[in-house]
């Protein structure tokens, strides 16, 4: 995301980040935690794991509200 909003939300090859609104959302609500304990791990969409899963129902929760 950081090289996405020094680009204005566009992608390195120069077109608009997809579901950029959604990622602005994301980005907003990150800058409530400290960053210096959030860790990420790029996952395969077609990975199940708890944690995986456990994000995926908090987010479609709040696209719910």
């Amino acid at each position: 995301m950081k090289s996405w909003k020094k680009r204005y939300w566009k992608t390195a090859n120069g077109k608009p980040v997809a579901n950029q609104e959604l990622w602005q959302d994301i980005d907003r609500e990150l800058d409530k935690f400290d960053s210096s304990k959030l860790k990420f791990a790029w996952l395969r969409s077609t990975v199940s794991d708890a944690g995986s899963d456990f994000v995926d129902s908090l987010l479609i929760k709040r696209m719910d509200e």
